[in-house]
């Protein structure tokens, strides 16, 4: 490895730094074995390249945002799985998709190709029943292998099913490198090679051999012929989940779209923070809401405060003078007191809501033109909390989908967590379920996994008098 590699490593990303720093020292440690290179040489060659990474993550303006900021939540959700190398995702012709066992072990896609996964088992069979070969084991065998732990996690998965859970890594590693299923394709290419490197060590006959690679190779096309051609990127064609031209002439003047609550990806319908974010763009607008693999996280912490008390308060837009509030029927109530202070006008457009400051005149003057469109509104303040308030007195089913540690108002916390709900034991991602009566949690269950199913037999007790009516 050479410092070109290690610089353009970590110009690309962390990941593929870290597991090329890994082969790197594999490569040092043999190289001592060996005794092609002292101890204080090697030492020294990997201390180089602390100031090289520092050179190019700063090109890269990886210190723009405080290193606090680079860990993230998420690790046991972007592991591998132990199909890894032969679950295809249904993208393959010969090998089919198979599940995982969470949403974010696409991760960890490393499937390795019919042609080569033949060729690893023929090899292996051969070598197995020839006894043609000394196991020796080497420095790249163990660097990979610690590669494959952390890719797998402490909660390793077979399909869609829990194999075993343990201990696991630190968490200043596993914030950081939350995504470790990406780890696996250390162990990818190794079997890839090995496979190559069987067959050109074996004693097979040189007719035999060029037969396996030409076999493998032609299998391998034709496995994966779909991703030499463009039209395999084009299943389908994008079509934005508004009409981007009339929010376009909506905006127009505003400076900022404050999409509440602020850095959501779904607002009207899932992902169309991807639209909005476009139109921001055409109209050279600041936004809420985006992805970024690392963000600024006290900053956008600060203004996330800053934000909600203003909209608390209600008695003045300050910096949001010129801004233009979108929302939907869930978290709209939080303008409420925006819209009976007449600070905004309010209208309903598709699904969206939207809160326009009195300052802009012709925005309100557009909206008000079309009012086949834009329906004027009243805002009334019902959030989770006061909804739950509201109906003590029913049973109420909660649960919750995807991710709701950040997805949670603090109002709907301190009622859940008053209620006597496990709220603050949420982690990212979690399942949750619970069932509430009089204010009270009579049930909850929250799970690691993807999914969290729960049923119970009919006439089932489960708490204060509270019974399940039917099988489900």
């Amino acid at each position: 490895m050479t410092l070109w590699n290690v610089g353009i490593a970590a110009l690309i990303q962390p990941y593929l730094l870290a597991m090329s720093l890994g082969i790197h020292f594999a490569t040092l440690w043999k190289g001592i074995i060996d005794k092609q290179v002292t101890l204080k040489k090697a030492i020294l060659l990997f201390l180089f390249y602390i100031p090289l990474i520092g050179v190019c993550w700063f090109i890269a303006g990886n210190f723009n945002i405080p290193l606090s900021s680079n860990s993230a939540g998420g690790y046991e959700v972007y592991s591998a799985n132990l199909n890894v190398f032969w679950n295809s995702g249904g993208f393959a012709q010969i090998f089919p998709g198979f599940p995982w066992a969470t949403s974010g072990q696409s991760e960890g896609y490393s499937y390795l190709g019919a042609g080569t996964i033949i060729l690893v088992t023929l090899m292996s069979f051969y070598y197995l029943f020839a006894k043609q070969v000394k196991i020796y084991v080497q420095p790249i065998w163990i660097v990979i292998a610690l590669m494959t732990i952390y890719a797998l996690s402490n909660v390793v998965t077979f399909n869609e099913y829990i194999v075993i859970k343990y201990f696991g890594f630190p968490k200043f590693i596993t914030d950081v490198f939350r995504g470790s299923g990406r780890f696996i394709w250390g162990l990818h290419y190794f079997l890839v090679f090995v496979a190559i490197k069987l067959v050109h060590d074996s004693k097979l006959p040189i007719v035999v051999k060029h037969f396996l690679f030409v076999s493998a190779f032609a299998l391998q096309v034709y496995d994966l012929k779909d991703f030499f051609y463009a039209d395999h990127y084009k299943i389908a064609s994008y079509t934005p989940k508004i009409n981007e031209e009339v929010w376009a002439d909506l905006t127009k003047g505003a400076e900022r779209l404050v999409m509440y609550p602020p850095y959501q990806w779904g607002y009207g319908s899932e992902f169309d923070f991807f639209d909005f974010a476009n139109v921001a763009v055409e109209n050279k607008l600041d936004i809420t809401t985006g992805y970024l693999a690392r963000n600024h996280r006290k900053a956008r912490n600060e203004y996330r405060h800053v934000l909600d008390s203003l909209l608390e308060k209600g008695t003045d837009l300050g910096e949001e003078q010129n801004s233009i509030f979108v929302s939907n029927e869930q978290y709209a109530y939080r303008l409420d007191k925006l819209y009976k202070n007449n600070l905004v006008k309010a209208f309903k457009f598709d699904t969206y809501i939207l809160a326009v400051p009195i300052v802009l005149k012709d925005n309100i003057a557009y909206l008000e033109r079309h009012p086949e469109q834009f329906y004027p509104i009243t805002i009334e303040r019902e959030g989770m909390a006061e909804f739950l308030e509201k109906h003590e007195n029913h049973i109420v089913f909660f649960t919750i989908r995807d991710e709701g540690t950040h997805q949670l108002c603090e109002e709907a916390k301190t009622y859940l967590r008053n209620a006597g709900a496990k709220v603050d034991s949420l982690v990212f991602k979690d399942a949750y379920v619970g069932v509430f009566l009089k204010g009270e949690v009579v049930f909850d269950e929250y799970s690691k996994n993807f999914q969290l199913e729960k049923s119970w037999e009919a006439g089932t007790v489960l708490e204060n008098g509270v019974y399940s009516f039917q099988n489900q």
